[in-house]
């Protein structure tokens, strides 16, 4: 409900040990290896811990360079060429995370919770670029590292049977460099970017018989360091935030809630919120929603602005792309959400429907084309709006559902696409997914199927295109899976499974790139994976 961001938040939480005793297990596929430990330490403490590894890719294989050739879609002639090349293949690839949870249960009324993570994601590849007719190239070498940790410690306090209040204090740290070396030119290019968040969040929630009240404090410094060889960019830039919530829920008549709600950020911005849910029958409901959300972090470009994040370059343009954070010239983007759900459930029937209705103010977007700073940000506006239908059923060992999800957004900005309104580059009007899975003693099979429409891009056929007014072709793509569980096997309990994706083969155009209305033949079309099996092996104790 009070996430910084204009659609909605992800909130993750920690695996947390269900019992007493002790646990473990491990699995491996074809991707990566993972395992976990559960350790009960004592009554009163308890520690999880997980780890996952991903194979290193192994320089100058086959797999690499015909994945390559599909994505980027090369012909025939071509990807023989490619193969020719050496070079063409990655150097080092590969991604680690850990998580350790501890819990102190130090009485029936007082809770601590201790987490810290830590990722790590290599990248680091030779590639000679080429040209399609006389197939000269150079070799580039490219590396993306980025790495990020945290940690939070939560201490929970039940005052009495009406009253509890949480504390939380969290850190959390992400470092991203990027690089590139062209060896024809002997130019380089290098970026960093370190952002450190700190925050504390300090929340209280009164049951007071029908009515039940929230309210809350929520402080956040961010730093960011930008190192660079030029004094003027290699400095710190500090941000913070101090937010105050309230929040009541409460059932005015039988089968009626009202859930109402205001947030306030640095004493001026203000977000108020309001939710109802009415029981039609006992197996149908009703929710409507209303809430305004603020969004302060965004992204837009510059080349000499102040408190500023500069993190990546643009090739050939002079443009520094850029985060800030509170609003370009004192304006803050923010939405009115309307939202609307109706939920039915009979005899493991289950029908879910919402509808949502979002207008964005204060809109932000980079025309590269524009030389100065003043016309290449917009403020300008956007409505979302959609619905989505869930249907699932469940005989016996048999179940199965299917989801269909339309949603359309228009953006409209001033002085850009010649004044007229035009389609988000990430919007796909229609998807639908159906999901079948029925379990056969210790055998469970499934088959998923999605289907999409394609998204949106611009083809520039001439000066005049329209922003983003061609649609990419269909998305296809039906996943077969069969597992086979076997318990007490060597006083473990496995699980192997046999995935089969996109059984068809379908060339799933995910992108379509094109550099600008000047070339309009220079386009690159990349596609996700064809055919391509997928075998996993994973065991627990219990």
């Amino acid at each position: 409900m009070y996430g910084e961001a204009l659609s909605g938040i992800i909130e993750l939480t920690a695996n947390t040990i269900q019992d007493e005793k002790f646990n473990f297990g491990f699995g491996a596929n074809l991707y990566d290896t993972y395992g976990f430990l559960e350790l009960p330490i004592s009554a009163k403490v308890k520690t999880f811990l997980s780890l996952r590894r991903s194979y290193n890719i192994t320089p100058k294989n086959e797999l690499y360079s015909d994945t390559h050739c599909f994505v980027m879609g090369f012909s025939d002639d071509i990807k023989s060429n490619i193969k020719g090349y050496n070079n063409f293949y990655p150097d080092l690839f590969y991604y680690y995370d850990l998580l350790n949870k501890w819990i102190f249960n130090l009485s029936s009324k007082d809770k601590i919770t201790s987490t810290f993570y830590l990722s790590r994601d290599i990248d680091r590849t030779k590639v000679n670029v080429f040209d399609e007719n006389s197939f000269s190239n150079t070799r580039t070498d490219f590396q993306k590292i980025q790495n990020s940790s945290g940690y939070a410690c939560n201490y929970l306090h039940q005052w009495n049977a009406k009253w509890q209040s949480k504390i939380c204090a969290s850190f959390s740290n992400l470092n991203y460099k990027i690089s590139d070396i062209y060896e024809s030119s002997t130019s380089y290019s290098r970026n960093n970017l370190k952002l450190y968040d700190y925050s504390i969040h300090f929340d209280n929630t009164f049951n007071l018989e029908s009515v039940e009240f929230k309210a809350g404090y929520n402080g956040k410094k961010i730093i960011y360091k930008i190192p660079s060889t030029d004094p003027d960019m290699n400095q710190d830039y500090n941000h913070n935030y101090h937010s105050l919530y309230f929040q009541s829920d409460l059932t005015p008549v039988k089968k009626l809630n009202l859930s109402l709600g205001l947030r306030s950020t640095n004493g001026k911005l203000y977000q108020p919120y309001i939710s109802t849910r009415y029981q039609i029958k006992k197996e149908l409901e009703l929710t409507a929603k209303w809430g305004i959300y603020h969004q302060y972090l965004y992204e837009h470009f510059g080349t000499s602005l102040n408190n500023h994040i500069y993190y990546s370059f643009l090739p050939g343009s002079g443009w520094f792309s850029s985060w800030n954070l509170l609003g370009y010239k004192n304006k803050t983007c923010y939405t009115n959400n309307y939202i609307i759900i109706l939920n039915y459930n009979l005899n493991g029937f289950y029908i879910n429907t919402e509808s949502y209705y979002k207008k964005y103010n204060n809109f932000f977007y980079y025309d590269p084309e524009q030389t100065t700073l003043d016309r290449a940000l917009y403020d300008g506006k956007a409505i979302s709006y959609g619905f989505e239908i869930n249907v699932k059923k469940c005989l016996g060992k048999y179940s199965g559902w299917i989801s269909y999800h339309y949603n359309n957004i228009d953006y409209t900005l001033p002085e850009f696409n010649n004044r007229h309104s035009f389609k988000s580059s990430y919007n796909r009007s229609h998807e639908c997914k159906l999901v079948h899975q029925l379990q056969i003693g210790s055998w469970n099979l499934s088959a998923i199927g999605i289907f999409a429409s394609g998204a949106r891009y611009t083809r520039y056929t001439g000066p005049e295109e329209s922003m983003n007014e061609s649609t990419l072709p269909l998305y296809e793509r039906v996943d077969l899976n069969i597992t086979k569980h076997v318990r007490n096997l060597l006083n473990l309990n496995w699980e192997f499974s046999i995935g089969l994706l996109n059984i068809f083969n379908h060339k799933n155009i995910w992108d379509r790139t094109s550099f600008n209305k000047y070339w309009p033949t220079s386009i690159y079309d990349y596609s996700m994976l064809g055919f391509t099996p997928m075998v996993s092996l994973s065991c627990q104790l219990h």
